[in-house]
């Protein structure tokens, strides 16, 4: 169970127990899902807007978003094919996204928890260790700042469907020294199997880290990517946020210790639920249609409902008089919170398109009842 405990650290002066319990209590109390709670809000409070505006309401080309709740592939990298991920592949082109966001921090970000001392760099190195430490190598190769590879690798893109191999070549470095990574993975896609590269274009190690990520199980490359490059992308985009984990290790130690004995806490531990979904994943690894089934189990109502209640409904019923349980609970919501936000800031950069979402399982029937509530979006699910 130490999904359900990491990154639980809060400033104790920042959250009170009403924030606390308002982040699951919309799910649980009302007995309905997140996203139909905020389906029915939405309606009530958009009423009147929809006929001041004389049926103009009705006819607005909202901007469609989808959230793929995914699990973590990478656990199955000894018996994970690609072939297995290409029905959701499939189901997934038929929404046709026009824009494709991951799980990753924004680039900026990225930078700006690096410049905040040691305590934020080993937080980037559990999480994006890779994508940093290349970075970084590409800055100095080129003697450039992450700002001044950003604008490089923007003036290219402009005009991508143009490049050569030469200057694809320099649009994926720009790219991996503004911290894109993952797009110079997509882009690196694009030489297709012939990848030969004048001597010295690209330190071999990079060259290494670009193959073994294009091949990798992870979703972010072996959906994402891979989708993106289908659909003729230039880029990906990055909506993750971790300064929940700025927090971290205050109490965390102190709240392990309340929860040894805790009767509400160990059920969740000891239940099947995750156990029998990792099993049903690892059975799917080399079967497509499996796969593509687990995917429709895991991103169905049903399946979002348990998973808040087990995850995160446990710290309203653990009791604790620390008050380190809901601290835990709004910690969650503040991540959730900054994930919208910012696909919020997608959905206003690219109106009335389509947006696809690439995520942990756990966030979306949270990431759905907040942005359901937006008056120009709408929810599309994940059922095909």
């Amino acid at each position: 169970m130490g999904f359900i405990i990491r990154r639980f650290i809060v400033n104790t002066k920042s959250i009170n127990r009403t924030v606390a319990n308002l982040a699951i209590s919309i799910l649980l109390a009302t007995n309905v899902t997140i996203m139909s709670w905020g389906q029915s809000n939405l309606a009530r409070n958009t009423e009147s807007i929809e006929t001041e505006g004389s049926g103009r309401f009705a006819q607005l080309k909202k901007t469609r978003v989808m959230i793929l709740g995914t699990p973590h592939l990478s656990g199955l990298n000894n018996c994970f094919v690609r072939d297995s991920v290409s029905p959701v592949i499939d189901s997934l082109r038929d929404f046709a996204p026009d824009v494709i966001a991951i799980e990753k921090v924004p680039s900026v970000v990225l930078e700006e928890m690096a410049q905040n001392g040691e305590f934020f760099v080993e937080i980037i190195k559990s999480f994006d260790g890779k994508r940093f430490q290349n970075g970084i190598m590409l800055q100095r190769l080129l003697h450039i700042s992450r700002k001044g590879a950003e604008r490089r690798a923007a003036q290219l893109i402009r005009r991508v469907e143009k490049l050569d191999r030469n200057e694809r070549t320099k649009l994926i470095k720009f790219l991996i020294a503004s911290y894109e990574y993952e797009t110079a993975v997509l882009q690196w896609s694009y030489f297709g199997a012939d990848k030969t590269l004048p001597r010295g274009a690209l330190p071999k190690s990079i060259v290494q880290d670009l193959d073994r990520h294009l091949n990798s199980a992870n979703e972010i490359f072996s959906i994402g990517v891979e989708l993106a490059k289908i659909q003729g992308h230039s880029r990906l985009f990055y909506i993750d946020d971790h300064y929940d984990e700025a927090l971290l290790n205050e109490f965390s130690s102190r709240l392990v210790a309340e929860l040894t004995n805790n009767s509400e806490y160990l059920e969740v531990a000891n239940s099947p639920f995750y156990a029998d979904s990792h099993k049903e994943l690892e059975a799917a690894c080399l079967d497509g249609e499996k796969m593509l089934e687990h995917y429709r189990r895991i991103n169905s109502s049903e399946f979002g409902k348990k998973d808040s209640d087990l995850q995160w409904g446990v710290w309203l019923r653990t009791g604790l008089q620390s008050g380190l349980d809901l601290r835990r609970l709004a910690l969650w919501d503040m991540r959730n919170l900054r994930i919208a936000a910012n696909i919020r800031e997608l959905s206003a950069r690219n109106p009335g398109k389509n947006i696809l979402v690439i995520i942990g399982v756990g966030h979306r029937p949270f990431l759905e009842g907040y942005l359901s509530q937006s008056l120009d979006i709408e929810i599309v699910r994940f059922t095909r």
